[in-house]
């Protein structure tokens, strides 16, 4: 149900922002926007945990299990499902407290603009 519910609100998100195809809307999320740069993390995020709950289905069949199992796979689908994820979730947000902290604007390579995050 999450999933559902994940999806869909990007999907309107994306049609939001003027998106007229099937899928448009992948194209006009703010993956680059400066004002916007934890969603390029939670969305990272979320694409491993697509990834880990890919590996998760292999795991619970029961001859791929016993194929798998004591070996490094499940600690990878561990990682790949929980480390992940909240691995970029913790970055993402100690750039955005210390941004907010220290008074000074979040500034990517090549940018020029200064902008400041959004708060």
């Amino acid at each position: 149900m999450t999933a559902f519910t994940v999806a869909a609100s990007l999907e309107y998100a994306g049609r939001a922002r003027g998106a007229t195809g099937t899928f448009d809307w992948w194209g006009r999320l703010p993956y680059r926007d400066p004002d916007r740069y934890l969603f390029a993390y939670f969305i990272a995020g979320l694409f491993l945990f697509v990834l880990g709950g890919i590996t998760g289905i292999i795991n619970s069949s029961v001859t791929m299990n016993s194929v798998v199992h004591n070996t490094a796979w499940i600690p990878g689908h561990f990682h790949t499902t929980v480390g992940g994820p909240v691995f970029l979730a913790f970055i993402g947000m100690a750039l955005f407290l210390v941004s907010e902290l220290t008074g000074r604007p979040v500034r990517f390579r090549g940018s020029t603009c200064g902008c400041r995050t959004s708060g």
